[in-house]
């Protein structure tokens, strides 16, 4: 019986994973820019645009203009963590270590930019 209920319990997770399919991938690139907005004034605040030095793949058609441009939201504790993240990689020098990043498939903060949903540092 418990090999049984391993293989559902392993099958619902793969199941569920799927329903979390990622859309842009930036494999090995770096990151180049980074932008925050603190005030209305100047762009959407709470967000961070990060640039990165080579386009997605698989980018969804709203963010076919913005290849090299994601946004994380810095309102949640994740994206707070991702900006730390990317901040850090950043200023380790002139650009930072390699990173592997994917996108949620979607452009809800801002139009023509897709959403980060994961950033991983590769190495340098």
């Amino acid at each position: 019986m418990k090999r049984f209920s391993g293989a559902i319990l392993l099958a619902a997770l793969i199941d569920a994973s799927s329903a979390y399919a990622q859309e842009g991938t930036w494999s090995n690139v770096r990151i180049t820019s980074i932008t925050v907005y603190t005030s209305e004034q100047f762009g959407p605040s709470g967000l961070m645009y990060i640039y990165f030095s080579e386009a997605s793949s698989g980018t969804p058609s709203c963010a076919n203009t913005n290849p090299t441009i994601a946004v994380i939201d810095l309102t949640s504790a994740g994206g707070a963590i991702a900006a730390s993240l990317a901040q850090s990689i950043m200023l380790a020098g002139g650009g930072g270590g390699l990173v592997t990043a994917f996108g949620v498939g979607n452009c809800n903060f801002v139009p023509g930019i897709e959403t980060l949903g994961k950033l991983t540092l590769v190495g340098s």
